[in-house]
């Protein structure tokens, strides 16, 4: 009895030591194959052991001690070849260390307005020659600028050292815009129409040239949205009235025509924002600009009053053209000069330029140098932000 007694004793102490010890928190009950404990003495806290009874292939045992953090792999990287995971609950701190880390700490829904440099520099590009009206700047996306002199029926081109004549006999136009295919689209304000004109200077195709069985009444600015359509302003500046109302057209990709807006007394500049979500228009007899959400192809919605624009004292808003800045920034030609304003409607600032202004547009190899037409005169201004 007392040898019995000695042998229990001995196999209670012995027989649990032969594999090395157990994990603590062993909820299946499998040892690492190699026998041995974490480096410092603790054990797995995960149970970190094959659910199918398998030991890690590799035979190495955690290093620093620590409970491993991404359900069953190896603290070499690789996981089980058996590919199954832990019987236990795994832990989380994997899937928050990954939610973190898709989080753009420096993100900000805040837009850039910081535009002007301290050193700010208005460039004449024209001399004095014979330009009369000059208007609707648009750059090609490569090296030139187009814009028109509307009284003399001319398309110019600037190619940053000279300016050329592109196009003659133009009809009058005025508001242009490039579209994808690289054909130039312009408003002929004197032929009541829109045209897409090719690189050689031709009218490529009529976009649109009437409505209802009349002409426009006088084409004056357009903008060109995501899906290829074009919308453009149609006021007039003249007792001509082949329309009853002074309104924004729609032109779909497929060439079908809608008036979109007819409660503007005179609509004049047209734009979008970055995302083509939003469409401004302005009224050039109140110096309104008024915004509208996009919900389609020439489906507007949730009218507003988005700005009005500061004058002189007992002055006329004389508001025109205008454009967008890379961070949603709106950039209005005024009597003033041109008013910028952020994408909710604060003021920015205005970069006064002498002249009666008209239209204004982003070019340039860096896309931050601010085009700007007046009566008789173009100019440049080089920016800190980067137009669209």
């Amino acid at each position: 009895m007392k040898y019995l007694i000695i042998i229990s004793v001995l196999l209670f102490w012995v027989l649990p030591g032969c594999n090395g010890g157990s994990d603590s928190g062993g909820g299946d009950g499998d040892t690492d194959s190699d026998g041995d404990s974490d480096t410092d003495g603790d054990s797995d806290s995960d149970s970190d052991s094959d659910s199918d009874g398998d030991s890690d292939t590799d035979g190495d045992s955690d290093t620093d001690g620590d409970t491993d953090s991404d359900s069953d792999t190896d603290t070499d990287g690789d996981s089980d070849s058996d590919g199954d995971s832990d019987s236990n609950t795994a832990s989380t701190t994997d899937t928050e260390s990954d939610s973190e880390s898709v989080l753009d700490t420096n993100s900000t829904d805040e837009p850039d307005t910081d535009v002007i440099p301290d050193n700010l520099v208005v460039e004449k590009l024209t001399g004095n020659g014979s330009y009369r009206l000059l208007e609707g700047p648009a750059w090609d996306g490569a090296q030139k600028l187009y814009f028109s002199d509307v009284d003399n029926s001319v398309t110019h081109t600037f190619d940053g050292q000279k300016i050329e004549s592109f196009r003659e006999n133009t009809g009058g136009s005025n508001g242009l815009m490039f579209d994808t295919s690289g054909n130039l689209v312009s408003c002929e304000g004197n032929n009541g129409r829109v045209v897409s004109v090719d690189s050689s200077g031709n009218v490529a195709d009529i976009v649109a040239d009437t409505y209802g069985g009349n002409k426009f009444n006088s084409p004056n600015d357009l903008v060109i949205d995501k899906d290829g359509g074009v919308y453009f302003t149609d006021p007039t500046w003249s007792m001509s009235y082949p329309q009853p109302v002074m309104g924004v057209y729609y032109v779909s990709a497929s060439g079908n025509v809608s008036l979109v807006i007819d409660d503007n007394s005179r609509p004049n500049g047209i734009t979008m924002n970055p995302n083509k979500s939003v469409l401004y228009v302005d009224n050039f007899d109140s110096g309104d600009v008024i915004a509208y959400d996009v919900t389609g192809p020439g489906k507007l919605t949730g009218k507003r009053t988005f700005v009005t624009v500061n004058t002189s004292p007992g002055g006329t808003p004389d508001i025109d053209g205008m454009c967008m800045d890379s961070q949603g920034n709106l950039y209005v030609t005024s009597a003033i000069g041109v008013q910028i304003f952020t994408h909710d409607g604060a003021p920015i600032d205005t970069i006064e330029i002498e002249g009666s202004l008209t239209n204004c547009t982003f070019g340039g190899e860096d896309m931050k140098t601010l085009f700007v037409t007046a009566r008789g005169a173009l100019y440049a201004v080089e920016l800190k932000v980067a137009g669209i």
